[in-house]
């Protein structure tokens, strides 16, 4: 089945349309993103790593199965095959992954129809305006999950970018569980925005995928957690690993008596206007929305924006980092319709005004979602000052 996108898209370079200087302003704004997100992970991995952007990376199997833990483990192996330091070989994953999430969202942004379609990066969560999240991040695994499905959402391209980006989801289910929950919307990628590929393929990428996912899902449950987390510490000393840097965050997490659901109650019950938090979501949600209705995307559209939204609320009553899950579901909701907007498959029937795009713009700067539950009043405006 061929791609259902103009030959135009297919046969030449992504540009710059006429009157997308909207689009090349928030162009230039997540490749200045990125200059922050990749000089914050070089800068903690040169300082001797951290507990939560390196340490949920270097989780292993030495204190016994775990989830998350085969990832690490085959990070540590690989350090030990060709002497690199493990936390070289993290930070050369992460400013591949993330620099090639945000460099291709911009390059989605610049292949869009019209300056209304600004409106698809112009929400407070999206994953690569890392002025509105902090920038930890970029070291977050679901950056696996995200690229895989922006390498589906790109235009053009043979069958493939469709196994790389099944290998990424499928590794990156390995490395973590929130991963598993990307893989229903990826499985409607395939079909939204197919490859010149024939469907035998792609159901035979959904069943290598979806038994990889699926046994991660049954490990991660099965082995959620630890009684003590120091065997895991000790394989990272063992190795020349700084434990104080390392070793009190996600590796710590594994033992804590304290994670889930209990902890995500007495969190809540703790913050100070708890009404800020679906106020935050709406804020996040509605620039999609505005744009979403403006238009007329594709029924399958629909199906890919529940897939990619639904799985994640599971996420929220049993995990604290409610900033991440608002960015997971913001920016594949970007993502859908920056794709079908590339293929020009989507565009506002009428194009949203300035004084409108500008309205969005400010909503954009003024919210920040916390990577915890939390959020607070400035994005932008609190950077410069």
């Amino acid at each position: 089945m061929s791609e259902p996108s103009l030959p135009l898209l297919d046969r030449t370079p992504v540009g710059v349309r006429p009157g997308s200087l909207w689009l090349q302003g928030l162009s230039l704004g997540i490749l200045l993103a990125l200059a922050l997100q990749v000089s914050v992970l070089i800068a903690t991995a040169k300082a001797g790593g951290h507990e939560w952007i390196q340490g949920d990376w270097l989780i292993n199997l030495a204190g016994g199965p775990v989830r998350r833990g085969a990832f690490g483990s085959a990070i540590l192996a690989f350090s030990d095959i060709t002497g690199l330091s493990p936390l070289d070989i993290v930070m050369a994953m992460q400013v591949t992954l993330v620099a090639a999430l945000v460099l291709g969202t911009a390059v989605l942004l610049l292949s869009q129809p019209s300056a209304s379609m600004s409106l698809a990066a112009m929400s407070p969560g999206i994953f690569a305006l890392v002025w509105t999240i902090a920038p930890l991040a970029a070291g977050r695994k679901e950056i696996f999950g995200l690229l895989a499905l922006l390498l589906l959402a790109l235009p053009g391209g043979k069958a493939g970018r469709m196994v790389l980006s099944a290998l990424l989801l499928a590794v990156g289910a390995v490395g973590h569980e929130v991963n598993v929950l990307i893989f229903p919307v990826w499985v409607v990628f395939l079909f939204l925005f197919p490859r010149p590929a024939g469907k035998a393929t792609r159901m035979l990428l959904i069943a290598a995928v979806g038994v990889a996912v699926a046994g991660a899902a049954a490990f991660a449950i099965s082995h959620a957690r630890l009684a003590s987390s120091e065997a895991v510490c000790a394989a990272l000393t063992a190795r020349g690993l700084d434990r104080s840097l390392l070793c009190n965050g996600a590796i710590a997490w594994l033992s804590h008596p304290g994670n889930g659901m209990e902890s995500v109650a007495e969190a809540l019950a703790n913050v100070r206007n708890p009404g800020l938090l679906p106020l935050y979501w709406l804020c996040c949600a509605l620039p999609l929305l505005r744009l979403w209705l403006a238009g007329k995307p594709p029924r399958l559209a629909r199906l890919a924006l529940a897939a990619g939204i639904g799985p994640i609320f599971l996420l929220y009553p049993v995990s604290l980092d409610w900033g991440r899950w608002v960015a997971i579901q913001t920016t594949v909701a970007a993502l859908i319709l920056l794709g079908l907007g590339a293929r020009d498959r989507f565009q506002p029937v009428r194009p949203i005004s300035l004084h409108e795009r500008l309205l969005w713009l400010a909503n954009t700067l003024a919210w920040t979602p916390h990577h915890a539950i939390g959020v607070a009043f400035g994005g932008l405006f609190a950077l410069a000052i």
